[in-house]
């Protein structure tokens, strides 16, 4: 799993776009960007094309990791003999 979030790309706002492969999750994001932060699309679109920007957003990507208040289930106890 392969995540980007605005914040990657220097826009604040909490969303993080996730999918299988950074191709993937660059698409989401660029969904997202375009209903969510339209004026800033629209100023990196005056220095970049979109083919640049999707380049720098798969460029962003990095391995989904769990939350970190996420603990793993603990093993089975064995009885004691």
């Amino acid at each position: 799993m392969k995540t980007i979030s605005c914040m990657d790309m220097g826009v604040t706002c909490p969303f993080v776009a996730e999918g299988e492969t950074p191709e993937e999750a660059a698409m989401k994001l660029e969904q997202h960007a375009a209903v969510a932060h339209p004026e800033e699309v629209k100023k990196m679109a005056e220095t970049m094309t979109p083919e640049a920007m999707k380049e720098a957003m798969i460029a962003k990507a990095k391995d989904a990791t769990p939350p970190a208040d996420v603990t793993p289930p603990a093993a089975p106890e064995t009885p004691a003999m």
